[in-house]
């Protein structure tokens, strides 16, 4: 319609028709979004797996089954690499069964341990994982990992023993999370391209807001 109005150029039109119709870069969108989709039900399909089968399971099965995946999740990473895709999905995986397997020890075992105890276990186990991975996603499951981590102690820890007023937890998230965008900000100025995603800042724009919008809000 524009262009049978004269609104635009010919070669306006040409460009934009490119820019639409970029084959190369739908194919890779689609083959990482279906890649990201698979892995995303295969680790769903084994946290389900657990939680439906668990009574049924003997304690070695348990242990087997998610040290196998484990194992396959971080041999495929040593042999695809990490300069491909696959490989880098791989490793977040491996990152993934590794809270899945510190939740079944827990379980099988009856530790006695907080639950922010494994959130902070999980997180210092995954991140040499995620430094070397130099991956956005692989950086967020860590982020996540660690703010729960940090929300959980100061609800069994901290609040009880009237060190941290309730109402603040979050505002603490908030901060923290603003620290990482701002490490985040920091290290794509300094030339780390593999952050320099703009989702990356869009996320921890939104979660700074979301964590600090019910404290503001009460």
């Amino acid at each position: 319609m524009l262009r049978s109005a004269g609104l635009i150029s010919a070669a306006g039109y040409a460009a934009a028709i490119d820019a639409v119709r970029d084959e190369a870069f739908w194919a890779r969108w689609g083959m990482r979004a279906l890649l990201a989709l698979g892995v995303g039900q295969f680790l769903a399909g084994v946290v389900f797996f657990f939680a439906y089968n668990w009574n049924d399971l003997s304690d070695i099965a348990k242990f087997a089954v998610i040290e196998t995946a484990l194992a396959i999740a971080v041999g495929g990473t040593l042999l695809i690499g990490l300069d491909r895709v696959f490989g880098q999905m791989l490793l977040i995986a491996a990152s993934v069964l590794t809270g899945v397997l510190l939740a079944v020890i827990g379980q099988v075992y009856q530790t006695g341990a907080d639950v922010f105890e494994l959130f902070a276990a999980w997180a210092v186990l995954i991140l040499p994982w995620t430094i070397i991975s130099r991956h956005p996603v692989h950086w967020l499951l860590w982020l996540v990992v660690a703010e729960t981590g940090l929300v959980l102690y100061c609800e069994q820890v901290l609040v009880p023993i009237e060190d941290l007023p309730s109402e603040l937890i979050w505002v603490l998230v908030g901060v923290t999370v603003a620290v990482a965008l701002a490490g985040r900000e920091l290290a794509v100025g300094r030339g780390m391209a593999w952050l320099s995603a703009y989702w990356t800042r869009l996320v921890l724009l939104f979660a700074i807001m979301t964590a600090l919008f019910a404290p503001a809000a009460g």
